[in-house]
């Protein structure tokens, strides 16, 4: 089960127009604007975790980064029951996902 989504800043800039979508099912989180340092996060009800594939787009100083997210790269611990998700963004243009334990 997943609750949260986070998206953490851990560049030297300003990161802008952060927006995560799913395509296959239309979830959208958007975080305008992330100081240095910064997170925005998105808590819901606990919901089942499908891992589908996840569109990342983002901006820093006017220019735009794309990252998808596949499936393959959002590995859940086993006996873990409820994660957080936080997508890890940084100023050479590079983002990952990393699963925390929320139970």
């Amino acid at each position: 089960m997943i609750n949260k989504i986070q998206v953490l800043n851990l560049s030297s800039h300003t990161l802008e127009a952060v927006r995560i979508s799913v395509p296959s099912s239309g979830s959208r989180v958007n975080c305008d604007q992330l100081a240095p340092g910064g997170f925005c996060a998105n808590q819901f009800k606990p919901r089942v975790f499908r891992n589908n594939r996840a569109e990342v787009i983002w901006e820093i100083a006017g220019q735009r980064w794309h990252k998808t997210v596949e499936p393959d790269q959002i590995e859940i611990p086993n006996g873990w029951t409820l994660v957080s998700l936080e997508l890890v963004l940084d100023a050479s243009g590079g983002a990952y996902v990393r699963p925390v334990r929320a139970d």
